[in-house]
This record gives structure tokens, sequence and C-alpha cells, in this order.
């Protein structure tokens, strides 16, 4: 892949599971699904136009997916830069009328998260702890909430 070629990056944090994708454009380069089997935390990996693979990863738990997502990434050559990714857009499952909405999230709407966290512990929870894992590798990359619920609103 040739070095600066924009990417998008997207993370599905659920409770049990972690699910990320690479979009460049309208295509999606890589698909990740990280899930516990056993005690042993693994991740599929389905490639453009591949076979599905699977691998065992080095985690305690897959909350902690996105510390190694962009070097699996690396791995794959589907990155050369973190850089390459110019935004990362994430699933949102929150009760509040805010969140119907897509969103940057920034201060305001991480706020709105943490007062929302007694009504969705588990799906806030996970959101948030993906929100910070995410910024603590890709600093400058704008990241949006992507509402669970215009999704369905969407759906026919």
């Amino acid at each position: 892949m040739a070095k600066h070629t924009p990417l998008t990056l997207v993370s599905n944090p659920g409770s049990e599971s972690r699910k990320y994708a690479v979009y460049q454009g309208t295509q999606c380069l890589v698909q990740l699904h990280f899930e516990t089997v056993g005690r042993t935390v693994q991740y599929t990996v389905k490639l453009h136009g591949q076979e599905a693979t699977i691998h065992r990863s080095p985690l305690a738990h897959v909350a902690f997916a996105a510390t190694i997502v962009l070097d699996i990434l690396r791995d794959l050559d589907v990155l050369t830069d973190s850089n390459e990714i110019e935004s990362i857009g994430m699933r949102i499952v929150a009760p509040s009328s805010y969140f119907q909405a897509h969103r940057v999230l920034d201060a305001a709407a991480i706020a709105a998260l943490k007062s929302l966290r007694s009504r969705a512990v588990i799906h806030i929870n996970s959101v948030l702890q993906e929100i910070e894992l995410l910024q603590r590798n890709l600093p400058d990359t704008p990241m949006i909430g992507v509402s669970d619920s215009v999704f369905d609103a969407t759906e026919d």
C-alpha cells in the first residue's frame, strides 16, 4: 500500500468482543474481530478478497484490543504509518437523544457519555475505554461517534 493513503478506522466496541475495519474510501481493506474462546483472546482477520484467518492474541481481555490493532495492521501491510488513518468512526450505543445523531467525540460528547454511564453501564464503559485507548495511539486523529440509533432508523 502506498504511504500516506488516507484510511478510516472503524471500531465497534462491544462488551464481549471488539470489531474493527479499515476503509480506503468505500472499500473495506480488512476486518478484525476479537473475542474470547475458552481462556484465550483470539482475533479473526479478513483481508479484502481473502479467506478469514484466526490468530491467538497476547491479550488478557478483549477490552484491550485497541492496544494491538495498529501493530496488527502494520503486520498485515494495511498500514505503514499511523498518520495514514485520517479518522476513526466508533459505534455508539447510548440511551439519549444527544446520541441519536452522529457526533464528534470531543470533550462535550465524552462528558455526555460519562453522564449516561449509569443507564447503560456495559455499553458506555466499553465505548469510553475504547476512546481512551485509541486516543493514546492516535491522539491527533478525529473520532466520530456513529449513532447506533441513526443506523437502525435507516434499515428497512
